[in-house]
């Protein structure tokens, strides 16, 4: 129960990434941003948007930590162990989206073949940390777990798209 209402809270950070992902197709299209790819290129656009993707992120999670014994209060009293979870949550949501960012910044030969392989090892990676890290911090393995596999899959993709021609 701690974990799932830890879980729903900081879902609002699934909410932040899939806003901007939403933003992200309409404003690639203004004339605006193509006069900015023009002027400055893709690579730079894409370092300052995951840069501030980053630290909106980061911003997110500090208020979700100051913010969660108040967050929690939203649910009976015997949930209110719940509050240290949130911060984790929140930050397993946002690596959720700093994966699926640098996949849509990057560009490289075979991006898909890629993606798909990244996504297998996060799973893998996911399912291995979790094996180890539940049954030793319980909820917060969990949480845990799940951070690291998609940063896993963000570190592979993000070397490939280093080692790219562009």
């Amino acid at each position: 129960g701690l974990y799932r209402l830890a879980n729903r809270v900081g879902a609002f950070l699934d909410y932040f990434t899939a806003a901007l992902f939403m933003a992200w197709m309409p404003l690639g299209r203004t004339p605006t941003f193509a006069a900015a790819v023009a002027e400055r290129g893709k690579e730079v656009l894409g370092g300052k948007f995951i840069t501030y993707f980053i630290l909106g992120g980061l911003l997110l999670v500090l208020l979700m930590t100051v913010a969660a014994d108040t967050l929690v209060r939203i649910a009976p009293p015997s949930y209110a162990a719940a509050a240290p979870l949130i911060p984790l949550m929140g930050a397993a949501f946002l690596s959720y989206g700093l994966f699926v960012a640098i996949f849509r910044i990057s560009s490289f030969p075979r991006k898909v073949v890629a993606y798909i392989a990244a996504c297998i090892a996060s799973a893998a990676i996911f399912l291995l940390s979790a094996l180890l890290l539940i049954p030793w911090l319980g909820a917060y393995g969990a949480g845990t777990s799940v951070c690291i596999g998609f940063l896993t899959g963000t570190a592979g993709i993000t070397y490939l798209s280093q080692r790219g021609p562009n």
